[in-house]
């Protein structure tokens, strides 16, 4: 067993995207031929209505210019939640209740924002939940994305009041330090990076309502090459990552009608823009724009009204009723024998009259594991920064399912078997690792100390034995003085995925 001491201060660190890809030759890189691509696509009328009875003969898709075959289809119908007008979904604990339906989650932007743009935020979203019914058609998760500062404001509910009060008691506070525009771009990926990789476990499509100007447009063109390669390779990163999780982010401006420069774009229109691809950057190449990133995700860009909270609203409405397809790539044009090309996908309808929203395409190459080390060297920046960021936050992450008691001698883990990576061995044996974060805080939520361990599991049980559905480990630590919460981060090692577990006293 290794052990690593990670921020040992109590003091946060600002979040960080790291930079360049894993260089380690025993990275597990998943290649397209052996992908399932998965497309989650709302389709609206001249009138900007969406569209939810459609069948599969209707939709026709593109790779690289190449018709594809659709294997699979789902009907907005397949999304739905339960029956009933009782809510279902009081906490994170909640959401294996409602099977493939989507998902909403609020953003409030304070790091990008001005300060008063920020609080006309916080009224404009009050006044969408003001509107909306007591029991929410679809579980809601309301989050504030400061400077250095993530907060969960409201973990998943159906209570509309519920969110009320929690945007009714936060107030945005003045940011500390001035970041240039590539901090806030930074930042922002971070937080973007943690939402998708919390809800890796929550099946459903996952509805990301940015209220906020998003991070600010970077031209690449006047960066030094390394930094441009570093910018481009993060949100490749985060792209990928969001993709992965089925995560669509709409940003939702609150600055309201603004003037606009004839000489320049007319940011209200930027949702029908459509960026220059590059073989290898996709559609992330001359300037690194929020617009273009949330097209990617299949979102949209909405600005330049005076009608957020509706907007908000239209927007929740329309994202909640999609249609999945899925198809396994096919050869095309140019670009197939390059394994890191970026691969466009277009979606045609039979009728010309309706719109479809989808992501604009995909890298073919995966973003590659970090394995976890064997020796007592650091862990690999890629994966410090998601194991720190996923035991500073309160978002729960459910891509593995965890469950923390304590003990007279410490911790004990149960961790879901089911869901970890299972290795054969040459000896006939399974072997599965994990790094494990366990992090404690006080009353104030200060971190006061924290432990990485790297530890392996080996399954051998003999012919006709019972399996149990979770594997059990114990952690001897005990509490520091002072402890009020202890949070513990269980990451994979041969998927990646976390899960999270909270024990308070």
């Amino acid at each position: 067993m290794v052990t690593h001491g990670v921020g040992q201060s109590p003091k946060p660190e600002p979040q960080q995207v790291p930079s360049g890809r894993p260089q380690s030759d025993e990275r597990t890189i998943l290649r397209v031929n052996s992908r399932l691509v998965v497309v989650d696509v709302v389709v609206l009328d001249k009138a900007g209505h969406p569209v939810s009875d459609l069948d599969r003969s209707q939709f026709e898709i593109t790779e690289n210019g190449v018709v594809q075959q659709i294997t699979a289809f789902d009907p907005p119908s397949a999304h739905s939640m339960p029956a009933g007008n009782v809510p279902i979904v009081h906490s994170s604990a909640d959401l294996e209740k409602i099977g493939n339906a989507p998902v909403d989650i609020l953003v409030l932007d304070e790091l990008n924002n001005s300060f008063s743009d920020a609080a006309n935020a916080r009224f404009q979203m009050l006044s969408f939940l003001r509107k909306q019914p007591e029991v929410l058609p679809v579980p809601t998760q309301l989050l504030a994305a400061a400077e250095s500062r993530f907060q969960v404001l409201h973990d998943y509910t159906q209570s509309r009041d519920e969110l009320l009060k929690s945007v009714e008691k936060h107030f945005a506070s003045p940011p500390v330090q001035q970041l240039d525009s590539v901090g806030l771009l930074v930042e922002t990926l971070g937080i973007l990076s943690q939402i998708a990789e919390s809800s890796k476990g929550t099946p459903g499509r996952k509805n990301v309502l940015w209220v906020g100007s998003g991070y600010p447009m970077v031209n690449t063109m006047l960066l030094p090459i390394s930094s441009e390669a570093i910018l481009q390779d993060a949100i490749r990163r985060v792209t990928d990552r969001m993709l992965d999780a089925r995560v669509m982010l709409t940003l939702i401006d609150p600055k309201g009608v603004q003037e606009v420069d004839q000489g320049g774009e007319n940011f209200a229109t930027m949702d029908d823009m459509s960026a220059g691809i590059a073989p290898i950057t996709g559609p992330f190449t001359g300037t690194l724009d929020f617009a273009t990133f949330a097209k990617a995700t299949g979102g949209r860009i909405i600005a330049n009204r005076n009608d957020v909270d509706v907007q908000i609203g239209q927007s929740a409405d329309s994202s909640q009723i999609y249609y999945t397809l899925a198809y396994s790539p096919t050869a095309g044009k140019a670009g197939d024998d390059n394994p890191a090309a970026y691969r466009k996908i277009r979606i045609n309808l039979k009728d010309r009259s309706l719109k479809a929203i989808a992501r604009d395409g995909y890298f073919a190459e995966e973003e590659a594991i970090d394995p976890p080390p064997t020796t007592s060297q650091p862990l690999p920046a890629v994966m410090k920064f998601d194991l720190l960021s996923a035991a500073k936050t309160r978002l729960h992450y459910n891509g593995i399912t965890v469950r923390a008691e304590k003990t007279t001698s410490g911790y004990t883990l149960s961790i879901a078997r089911s869901q970890l990576k299972w290795v054969e061995q040459p000896a006939g044996s399974k072997v599965a690792e994990m790094t494990v974060i366990i992090a404690f805080y006080n009353e104030r939520d200060k971190l006061l100390q924290s432990r990485a361990i790297e530890l392996k599991q080996t399954m051998n049980p003999p012919p006709g034995a019972r399996i149990s559905p979770e594997v059990k480990l114990a952690l001897p630590f005990m509490s520091p003085q002072g402890m009020e919460r202890v949070r513990f981060v269980v990451r994979d090692a041969g998927s990646g995925v976390m899960g999270t577990a909270d024990w308070e006293q």
